[in-house]
């Protein structure tokens, strides 16, 4: 980075490159994240991302409640996952998946894919708040795909 601000005033075109490089990376190492808001209650969502990890073998070592919902730290092989669900309103809540390797490298690929893991458990349970819901989460514990076709 030093190297690109003392050539700079001597290169015109290729300082700017070089500089717009070094400010991607930083961007992708520290914002890399996967999230997405879901319209289901965070008991639901939370419920249906233990099951989605459970699937994936990921295995949770921290479940801890906070002020504004959940933070979830899990572990598989090298990777790290921290998971955080907030609570937006009583029926949204935002789930924010960070995968990282080595401390350094983001896997944005896993961070998706526990969500989208997560999201298909929650559409497959057609929820309903009068229904009963962990009957729907012990019916998909079996079965290998998203619970596709699933009835109460």
């Amino acid at each position: 980075m030093l190297a690109v601000l003392l050539i700079s005033p001597m290169a015109t075109g290729c300082a700017a490159v070089a500089l717009s490089g070094a400010t991607m990376g930083a961007g992708y190492s520290f914002m890399n994240v996967a999230d997405k808001t879901s319209n289901y209650p965070l008991d639901y969502v939370h419920l249906a991302l233990s099951q989605a990890l459970e699937r994936m073998d990921i295995e949770v070592t921290e479940d801890s409640e906070t002020d504004s919902g959940r933070e979830i730290v899990a572990k598989a092989n090298d990777l790290n996952i921290d998971i955080e669900l907030e609570s937006i309103t009583f029926k949204t809540t935002r789930i924010t998946v960070d995968v990282s390797k080595a401390a350094i490298l983001k896997d944005r690929a896993t961070a998706v894919e526990i969500i989208d893991q997560t999201q298909r458990i929650l559409e497959a349970s057609n929820y309903n708040p009068e229904k009963n819901w962990r009957h729907v989460i012990q019916r998909c514990i079996g079965l290998s795909g998203p619970c596709e076709g699933l009835e109460i």
